[in-house]
């Protein structure tokens, strides 16, 4: 039994555990999969080594061991999470679920991610309840081919030959995972089977280094072994369990040889360092995955090697190799375990309790199976095992076809028609609170003082089902319908040569006398309807010219092209007025100073984006930045989310007004500099959030102000600005309609 082979894999888990219960912090954790893929190619090698031919018995073999050995656990973890996920997860979440499980089924949930380019990444942190079945996948898949790998290597009949063949199958998929994309490169099989035949170069280089002769070991005889329960024994990459029982063979030194004794304390000091080496990247916060990826796998190669000669106690000890056995039920139970606990508890960041009682579920799990039915399934023979899976599946795919999953999950969350809460303060639904001009223009007072209400605590009435679907609608939304008699702008397409993501750009007549731009990114698209209806027709041309993303008054980090864009339409139209309304995604705005305001270079990158539009139109109107929910999910999705489950809690849902005035202090110093009189920056700090509490929703009827998790305004958000935004409207109108009033004067 190779001890230091289960203590690799303890190593690996522990990286994967860590990554999943604090992303944020464990960034590269994540390599453990990569250090499960390289064991397994070296241990396909060495198992499939033994055969002196590769035949269709032989493949028959080699597929039933591997069979055994994963699936019978793998359809348990499935049959138990189609009867609890429903029983946790709200029906409007189940379809995440329903997809993944018909993806889980025959191992393809990597393939899922390629073909709907999920990115791992991003699916952490949203977390579905089979995200970590993709590695199975990689793995079943690779254990498909290699046989068909083995035979080609084999074709040269040297270790040579093997080995240049591998080689060759290496480079072309290092190949396609350094030249696809993120998604392929993480996902396909073809990208990562340079991993598992590392493993596979590290077992002829063992067998090159160390060729043993019949005078130098001692076989017993295969005649007065088991050979059925010896195969059945063997370990794998990820789904590690049993401990191995191989041949066993007395090896003799070697004088001089790479076995001397001379040698020994060398290679200890070697393999103790790479260990060290490797337990180092699985935990460091290092951000890039390919590098990693390669370092990690080098690293576990020598480690497999040097375990040949030296016994590493670090990965020998006792603990690490049980921990090792347990592995492959810690990895599929503990990623299910997390997902299903943060998801009935509504969190998004696992406190160190948390992460505890995670952990100790998971271990306590895995344990029991460890002992019971992984041990019942190795040591039974493959017809049951075979029966097993049969009647598992058969269920759950019967269960997916009469729509039982979502139903279940139905029954187990019903809605109801009223409800209650309490809010504490009382705030008023529509805040009327000024905006900001720098300096103050013409017929204006500057900022107009904040109206509150008495702090009151009272219990308000709300119908529940109303508030549910209200709130699940919004989370969804992602294109407004364009307001009536809003139409496509072929005449800014011509302008621009620019047709993408056309929904976010229209046209329409009033019969006023003004030309209004509104422009930005897809909050500005979001304010448009509003704006739209507050003008009432009452201009020449209303147009909208948005793009999601992109940001005018900062330089976009990703791609200036629609900044250009934005700058053309607004020297060819020359509006009367502009709303520049975007969300600095980036956070350029909120950075620290870099030393006086006045000398900021971010600063002066603002001033030089208002000036192009000051030059080209009449008055400037820059919406100031708003804060974004620091939650996983939106807020929308949070409040359906709670209510449907009963739960009348939501003070987190919430910001102070010193929390929210800190994230902003910067922006604030840099867009007090605008040395401008035609641009009017609008503050929506009063607006939105009106006392010392800034709430996230409306606690009257439980409606959220932000929509999905980049906290797009919903209706109800937006209602908040709108009597500013007809403030400025109509002071516009007013003070345009004196300028065109003035009589003219001749020389």
């Amino acid at each position: 039994k190779r001890n230091d082979i289960q203590g690799l894999r303890a190593v690996a888990i522990f990286g994967v555990l860590l990554f999943h219960l604090a992303p944020k912090r464990f960034i590269n954790g994540f390599l453990g999969v990569d250090t499960f893929f390289v064991l397994s190619g070296y241990l396909m090698s060495s198992i499939l080594s033994r055969e002196t031919t590769i035949d269709r018995a032989v493949v028959k073999i080699f597929y039933v061991r591997r069979f055994k050995r994963i699936v019978p656990l793998y359809s348990i973890m499935l049959a138990v999470l189609a009867v609890i996920t429903p029983l946790v997860f709200l029906p409007t979440d189940m379809s995440h679920f329903i997809a993944d499980m018909e993806w889980a089924l025959p191992f393809a949930e990597n393939m899922q991610n390629v073909l709907k380019k999920f990115d791992y990444w991003d699916e952490v942190f949203s977390s579905p309840v089979l995200l970590h079945a993709w590695s199975l996948g990689v793995e079943i898949q690779y254990y498909l081919i290699v046989p068909f790998i083995m035979i080609v290597a084999r074709f040269g009949q040297t270790r040579r030959f093997r080995m240049i063949a591998f080689l060759v199958f290496i480079g072309v998929s290092i190949a396609i995972h350094l030249f696809s994309s993120t998604t392929v490169a993480f996902g396909l099989l073809f990208s990562r089977v340079w991993q598992f035949l590392t493993g596979s170069i590290f077992f002829e280089l063992e067998g090159a280094l160390d060729e043993p002769t019949p005078a130098q070991y001692q076989t017993l005889p295969l005649t007065s072994i088991d050979e059925e329960k010896l195969l059945d024994e063997e370990e794998d990459g990820i789904e590690s369990g049993i401990e191995d029982l191989q041949i066993v063979r007395t090896q003799k030194p070697r004088s001089g040889g790479w076995r001397s004794w001379s040698y020994t304390p060398f290679i200890s000091l070697i393999s103790y360092c790479v260990t060290f080496y490797l337990v180092w990247m699985v935990i460091a916060s290092i951000s890039e995955p390919k590098l990693s990826r390669f370092f990690v796998t080098i690293a576990t190669g020598n480690l497999l090697l040097l375990g040949k000669y030296t016994q590493n106690k670090i990965l020998s000890n006792e603990i690490m190799v049980y921990i090792g056995d347990l592995s492959y039920l810690i990895y599929l139970a503990h990623w299910p375990v997390i997902v299903l606990y943060k998801y009935y508890n509504d969190i998004s960041d696992l406190t160190i309790p948390d992460m505890s009682l995670c952990l100790l579920s998971t271990l306590i799990i895995s344990v029991l199976l460890h002992h019971s039915l992984e041990s019942l399934f190795i040591s039974s023979s493959s017809f049951i095992s075979f029966l097993f899976v049969a009647v598992v599946y058969s269920m759950i795919i019967v269960a997916l076809m009469m729509g039982t999953l979502q139903r279940i999950s139905e029954l187990a969350h019903p809605l109801g028609e009223e409800g209650t809460t309490k809010i504490e303060p009382a705030v008023p639904s529509l805040v009327t609170t000024g905006w900001t001009t720098i300096p103050p223009t013409e017929g204006t007072n500057g900022t107009i003082p904040t109206i509150n209400s008495p702090t009151t605590v009272k219990k308000v009435m709300f119908r529940r089902m109303e508030a549910i679907s209200w709130n699940q609608a919004q989370s969804k939304v992602v294109y407004f319908r364009n307001p009536d008699g809003c139409v496509r702008d072929f005449e800014a397409e011509r302008w621009t040569g620019f047709t993408e993501e056309a929904a976010l750009r229209c046209v329409s007549t009033g019969t006023g006398t003004a030309k209004v731009l509104v422009t930005g990114n897809s909050y500005g698209y979001r304010a448009f309807p509003v704006l739209h209806r507050l003008f009432a027709g009452r201009y020449a041309q209303m147009r909208m010219f948005t793009r999601s993303s992109r940001v005018f008054l900062t330089t976009d980090p990703e791609s200036t092209i629609f900044a250009d864009k934005e700058r053309i339409v607004v020297e060819k139209f020359q509006p009367d007025i502009t709303f520049l309304i975007e969300k600095d995604s980036f956070k350029t705005l909120m950075s620290p100073l870099m030393g006086n305001v006045e000398d900021d270079p971010i600063t002066k990158q603002v001033q030089a984006a208002v000036d192009i539009l000051s030059n080209n139109s009449g008055t400037v109107i820059v919406d100031q930045q708003y804060v974004k929910p620091n939650f996983k999910d939106g807020i929308a999705y949070m409040i359906q989310k709670r209510l449907q489950q009963g739960k009348d809690e939501f003070d987190d849902l919430s910001i102070s007004r010193k929390e929210y005035e800190a994230e902003f202090v910067n922006e604030r110093a840099r867009m007090a500099t605008i040395k401008n009189e035609n641009v009017i920056v609008h503050s929506v700090e009063d607006q939105l959030c009106p006392g010392e509490t800034c709430y996230f929703f409306n606690r009257d009827n439980m409606h959220s102000y932000y929509g999905d998790n980049a906290a797009h305004m919903t209706s109800e958000g937006l209602r908040l600005l709108e009597p500013k935004y007809a403030e400025i409207i109509e002071d516009f109108l007013l003070r345009l309609q004196s300028r065109k009033s003035e009589p003219i004067i001749a020389n």
